[in-house]
């Protein structure tokens, strides 16, 4: 017994075949070059962490016949794909909920310590840092 996301996941992979898999790790490879020419040119991306703000204690994963688990996960694939350095530092909104969204810290490859001295920087010397324009968030 599982939630559905896991659930899903679990039915896919048993359909999965060695071609597939293959597959899968030659689009994993293409992603992770291209996020690296990408950052190539740049020393740190930001970009929202999901596409909401933070889940409430009731949250389940099993919410919309479990695809609300991937509103928490959609915009963080990417970087876990191409193996990139990645963090995500909480920011303050004026959301009802009162809950925070998350700023994602992109950094090159090995610049593991750069993403984490910008997010360190985030977290304490701005926390004032405040995201007023809420409206497109649905939760």
């Amino acid at each position: 017994d599982c939630d559905p996301s896991t659930q899903y996941f679990m039915d896919v992979y048993e359909k999965n075949t060695e071609e597939n898999f293959n597959d899968a790790i030659a689009h994993m490879n293409k992603i992770s070059q291209e996020m690296d020419s990408f950052l190539s040119e740049y020393d740190i991306l930001l970009t929202p962490t999901c596409a909401d703000v933070a889940p409430t204690l009731d949250f389940s994963e099993a919410d919309n016949n479990g695809l609300a688990a991937f509103i928490y996960a959609g915009l963080t694939l990417t970087q876990n794909m191409a193996g990139v350095p990645a963090l995500s530092v909480p920011v303050k909104t004026n959301h009802k909920s009162g809950l925070p969204v998350g700023i994602q810290i992109i950094a090159k490859r090995g610049k593991d310590d750069l993403a984490l001295q910008l997010g360190q920087v985030l977290n304490s010397d701005y926390s004032d840092i405040y995201i007023t324009n809420p409206e497109n968030i649905t939760n």
